[in-house]
């Protein structure tokens, strides 16, 4: 007949099958919940890799035409109206002066997401800030 300390010594070091099993299914859903956080982590992480390097540089693009577009604009109407005197010249300054702004924040997303190249005998192309090593 054993000892029943050393019953009571293996019945604490070795759980009963039920523990075990009840134990390894909390693992197995604990596993699956993390992976799934993990994959929606990582899909939301995909998502904003794509803003930046894909949708964030067209409309960086398409401001930066659209500003130039108007500032060149402007500037033809401001010449017009200096030499001509057809249009007033206070109005097409003002407007002129207030273009200012877009290609100053134009020139500020630029800097920090990366520059647009235009030519004009060949393709645009953008130029992308190198991110920091983290």
């Amino acid at each position: 007949m054993p000892d029943p300390r050393i019953l009571d010594a293996m019945k604490a070091v070795n759980p009963s099958l039920e523990k075990v099993m009840a134990d390894r299914l909390v693992l197995r859903q604990d596993n699956r919940q993390t992976k799934a956080q993990l994959d929606e982590a990582l899909s939301r992480i995909s998502a904003l890799q794509h803003f930046r390097d894909v949708q964030l540089p067209h409309y960086i693009g398409f401001a930066k035409f659209a500003s130039l577009s108007a500032a060149t604009i402007m500037l033809a109407a401001l010449a017009v109206a200096l030499f001509t005197h057809l249009l007033n010249i206070t109005t097409t300054a003002t407007l002129f002066a207030s273009l200012i702004l877009p290609l100053w924040l134009v020139d500020l997303a630029e800097r920090k997401f990366g520059r647009w190249e235009l030519h004009l005998k060949s393709s645009s192309r953008f130029v992308a800030v190198p991110r920091p090593i983290q």
